[in-house]
């Protein structure tokens, strides 16, 4: 080559008279083939030029990152009524919208949704034939039926459902209705409260599906007008008393949320103008429409027919009634919606006599104690209830929800222990609570944009407090046998662990996406691992504890709040895994049916490393999914949430033909990330390794609550035996989430 000239292009794209990028290999010599490209690699810089390259490269991404912008509500595509398959979720990080934002889960979604359709329609068909065929035989032995029977009547959710009724006779109705036409205001303020009720309280309490009961109450009263027409009540049927009951729920609870916590009428409100606010609370009605509501309710047993809580909360309604608004208790005197639950619960649980559950061995400062323990459960239930709500704005101070502090109050060593380790773990909520409400702030309504690094910034936050979280909880592993003080802090610190998980996964997987969308795979990457290593370290080595045959003192409360929220984070998990794996198999499917593909291997080496790469990734992510899988099965022979769990993650994967992967458009997989997975399988090794036996086919059947440990130390609560608490606490069912 003479002197001061420099090769423009490569021998293979001269030969074949094509475009040459002057790349080292070129463009075209990795497209096609060529291992031998003669583009010499460029020389490395001087150490003062990558100095400044390096230093310009920090100033750019810097500077753009001051400007980048984002929002959790970013096109977030909407399915007609009832094809999103129960994946809907509270609050701004709703799997609906994970299901939106992936090209892949949605169509996904859109296949699943017939194949379950025609299941519905068999299970109708057959229900239908057996209830005919019983009629038929009802009619050869006479027809008359007397006690208890069935009635038939169009259910909450998706199927028609018998409803038995039990201890009634179909006269009792009579009385019924003049009592319930006595409570109702007119047309327009019905429909006004019941707007309000699926805009401010349904988000907290998602026990009414908001299309089929609006379908209810206007075959009851009528159209939706705008005129004050009164609503007509004639003779009330066995099929309708207990819509009945659950409107004049739904009214009443509406009615609760007008006010504030001086129990003044409210100004100003999302949902309503001061005007409708003032015109909707010139209509009353008053805690004896809840028992009418009761009277109404307790025809069918909704709990147990169809899965709806109602008459659980009309109860707690009742209860709520009964307390004297005077009392000092801010959340008792607090009549927002928040602190109506809160004081609900704690009508339930904390204003009742522990003793009458326990025996009449407990004195009046055990009971104190023992109202201390569940008011700290269930207020972290209810912080993480009020951040996974619909409205944005929800968050303790604005809600002016105050946490009752306690003085430690015992009569002996042990309890003065147990005393200090609520009051400690008490103000430790507060600073949880603290972080929930900026993670939700940050959150905003549908049309605000808030900054990529004030995001990242809570995201680390939250990773940094859920690390030192899994510190104590190793520590606490290690130290054997402990005390009913140490298990009481054990099971606050893992419940609170789940709650920061679940919204860590929440956050990162929104960044995640919004990193795809400006095709930033590197910091996509990144998203997607943290979330792989939460549910690796921080949620799957929890499986074999959770499924343990030993019960110790707070299995009570463990049982209900560690395992609901535990399936929150296995199927939010599962979602967030199981889209990143269509992306996978998604590429792994175009690049294997390339006409070019086998000639490539051969060729070039750089190719067969990428594509043994992509390989592994989706060998790894399946063996996750597979993890994510078992460790439902698992925990759904102790827990009923995960039935369902189950029952949806099986259809998503039967749904899912080797033909899909072929037809799904390629989201997030990028060429130059497929290769940084060396985290990836370490976290699924570490969650393989950690689960044990749970990874069996057939766990263990869950036992009864076994005895005291024989050489834990005496103590009180220790004795006690826990298992009311277990089917008693039940209240709120979120198993309504999945109509799998």
């Amino acid at each position: 080559m003479p002197r001061g000239r420099t090769k423009t292009v490569c021998s293979f794209c001269r030969r074949r008279r094509i475009r040459c990028d002057m790349a080292s290999p070129c463009g075209a010599c990795v497209r096609y083939g060529n291992a031998h490209c003669d583009i010499p690699p460029p020389k490395p810089p001087a150490p003062d030029v990558a100095q400044l390259r390096a230093r310009l490269e920090h100033l750019e991404q810097a500077l753009f990152s001051a400007g980048d912008d984002m929002s959790f509500h970013e096109q977030v595509r909407t399915t007609p009524y009832r094809n999103s398959l129960g994946l809907r979720h509270l609050g701004s990080f709703r799997w609906l919208a994970l299901v939106s934002m992936d090209t892949n889960m949605f169509e996904l979604m859109q296949r699943l949704w017939p194949w379950t359709k025609e299941r519905i329609k068999r299970e109708r068909e057959a229900e239908r034939t057996e209830r005919e065929g019983s009629h038929e035989a009802g009619d050869g032995r006479g027809g008359g039926q007397s006690g208890d029977h069935e009635s038939y009547r169009e259910g909450f959710h998706e199927s028609r459902m018998p409803l038995t009724v039990v201890g009634h006779s179909a006269g009792d109705l009579s009385a019924l209705a003049p009592q319930v036409r006595a409570h109702l205001p007119d047309k327009k303020v019905l429909w006004m409260w019941v707007d309000r009720y699926f805009a401010a309280v349904a988000p907290h309490v998602p026990v009414l599906d908001e299309h089929t009961l609006r379908r209810q109450i206007s075959n009851l009263t009528g159209a939706r007008v705008l005129t004050k027409e009164p609503v007509h009540v004639g003779t009330i049927d066995l099929p309708d008393v207990s819509v009945w009951g659950v409107l004049l729920v739904v009214l009443r609870l509406a009615h609760l949320s007008l006010y504030t916590v001086s129990g003044a009428l409210k100004t100003q409100c999302v949902y309503s103008s001061a005007e409708d606010l003032e015109y909707m609370a010139g209509a009353k009605i008053g805690p004896r429409a809840v028992e009418v509501a009761y009277q109404c309710l307790a025809y069918h047993d909704l709990a147990a027919e169809t899965g709806v809580d109602v008459v659980q909360l009309a109860a707690l309604l009742r209860v709520h009634a009964m307390v004297d608004p005077d009392v000092g208790s801010p959340d008792v005197r607090n009549h927002t919606f928040s602190a109506i639950l809160s004081s609900l619960a704690l009508c339930r649980w904390l204003n009742r006599d522990p003793g009458k559950v326990f025996g009449d061995s407990l004195g009046a400062r055990t009971c104190q104690l023992f109202r201390k323990i569940w008011f700290v459960v269930l207020d972290m239930d209810y912080t993480f209830a009020s951040f996974t709500g619909n409205i944005p704005m929800i968050s303790r101070l604005a809600h002016d929800v105050v946490s009752p502090q306690f003085s430690p109050e015992a009569s002996n060593l042990a309890n003065a222990r147990m005393d200090a380790a609520v009051c400690r773990a008490l103000n430790e909520q507060v600073d949880v609570r603290t972080l929930l409400d900026d993670t939700l702030a940050l959150s905003g309504s549908v049309a605000r944009r808030v900054k990529v690094a004030a995001v990242e910034d809570v995201s680390a936050r939250l990773r940094a407090v859920s690390v030192e979280l899994m510190a104590q909880d190793a520590k606490y592993r290690a130290e054997g046998t402990p005390n009913s003080v140490d298990a009481f802090s054990h099971s606050i610190r893992f419940h609170r662990l789940l709650q920061l998980s679940y919204v860590s996964i929440a956050v990162s997987t929104h960044l995640y996406y919004h990193y795809v969308r400006r095709r930033d795979f590197a910091r996509a990457q990144r998203e997607w691992l943290t979330v792989v290593t939460i549910i690796c370290d921080q949620l799957l080595p929890h499986v074999p504890s959770l499924v343990d045959e030993t019960a110790d003192a707070f299995k009570g409360a463990g049982d209900l709040f560690t395992g609901m929220h535990f399936s929150h984070n296995a199927s939010y998990g599962f979602l967030v895994v199981f889209a990143h794996y269509l992306d996978y198999r998604a590429h792994w499917s175009r690049v294997q049916n390339d006409p070019l593909h086998m000639s490539r291997l051969a060729s070039a080496s750089e190719y067969a490393r990428s594509f043994a790469a992509l390989e592994r990734a989706c060998t790894s992510v399946h063996t996750l999914l597979t993890l994510l899988t078992r460790a439902n099965n698992a925990m759904s022979m102790r827990y009923r949430f995960h039935k369902k769990v189950r029952a949806m993650t099986a259809k998503m994967m039967a749904v899912c033909e080797p033909s899909f992967y072929a037809s799904c458009s390629v989201l997030s997989v990028h060429a130059a990330t497929v290769e940084e997975h060396t985290e990836l399988s370490e976290s699924v090794e570490r969650a393989s390794r950690a689960m044990g036996s749970v990874l069996l086919e057939s766990p263990s059947p869950v036992p009864a609550p076994g005895p005291t440990v024989p050489d834990a130390p005496p103590d009180a609560l220790l004795d006690l035996d826990y298992s009311p608490f277990d089917t008693n606490f039940n209240w709120i069912s979120l198993e309504q989430l999945f109509s799998a």
